[in-house]
């Protein structure tokens, strides 16, 4: 699956990392995953890491995952997508406009510096690569 996830209890907060172009159908498969992991995932804040990865979605599958999302009956949480890449950027501020005024929060960021700040997360570990210089794309994806 090209999305991969894992958990850091000691903050709590899920790492999802977005490897490659990503589906509709994947994404699906991917909450679904999140919603029955028996640690109960879905109370955490999360970070999804776009840097290595893209969403190959039209308008109305990001409308449709997005009303989905506010829909949901899932605890109170914050999620921050990072993508330094313009396409990328735009789907996930759609998506974010779509899914305000659910359970979770989603907010896009072009940085994980910004996105640690936004949760609360002083730490740098999540941005080994920012830690030490700005993400430097190379191509749009």
């Amino acid at each position: 699956m090209p999305i991969e996830y894992s958990i850091d209890s000691t903050r709590p907060l899920v790492k999802i990392s977005y490897l490659g172009p990503v589906t509709k159908q994947e994404i699906v498969d991917h909450r679904r995953q999140l919603e029955e992991d028996p640690r109960e995932v879905l109370r955490y804040d999360a970070v999804v890491d776009m840097r290595y990865g893209s969403v190959d979605l039209s308008a109305d599958d990001i409308r449709e995952l997005a009303t989905t999302a506010r829909q949901r009956a899932w605890p109170p949480s914050r999620c921050a997508f990072v993508s330094p890449y313009d396409s990328t950027f735009g789907d996930l501020r759609m998506f974010e406009q779509w899914a305000d005024r659910g359970a979770r929060q989603y907010r896009t960021f072009r940085t994980f510096r910004d996105a640690c700040a936004w949760l609360g997360i002083e730490s740098c570990d999540l941005c080994d690569d920012e830690c030490l210089g700005p993400i430097v794309p190379t191509s749009d994806h």
